[in-house]
């Protein structure tokens, strides 16, 4: 065996741990105990994770499905940034966020089915679809 492959491939290897670590200690909704998150929701088979800037102007943020809905204050929203939804769906459905801003109201839905998990971002008056589906 070449020593040049040897040596490149013995380099690689800190990078492809690094990388793999990455991905699996990425923050998602089974990490509730962050104190920035704001869990809600009483199921397993579709997740949202709506992320937000902190003093983003928003009065309040409504999570629906079929089965559940939640309204969060702004109060409760105090010195979060990302809320998780988790809820149940035996099927295709869709799920509604809704934030209230002083001057605005935006709405996005999304179709969902058990083993979504769908991300969402929301900054200067918009929500903006990070990752449809989760898979």
């Amino acid at each position: 065996m070449n020593s040049t492959y040897k040596t490149s491939w013995f380099r690689a290897i800190p990078s492809f741990f690094g990388v793999l670590s990455i991905y699996v200690l990425l923050p998602s909704c089974d990490f509730w105990s962050d104190d920035f998150v704001v869990k809600i929701g009483n199921g397993n088979d579709v997740r949202v994770r709506l992320e937000f800037r902190e003093n983003s102007g928003i009065s309040k943020i409504q999570l629906y499905s079929e089965s559940e809905n939640y309204l969060l204050t702004a109060k409760e929203l105090e010195n979060k940034n990302t809320i998780c939804f988790a809820f149940s769906e035996k099927g295709e459905g869709l799920v509604h966020v809704v934030v209230y801003t002083p001057i605005d109201t935006v709405l996005s839905q999304h179709y969902v089915e058990r083993g979504f998990t769908v991300k969402l971002f929301f900054d200067n008056g918009k929500i903006t679809t990070l990752d449809p589906t989760g898979y």
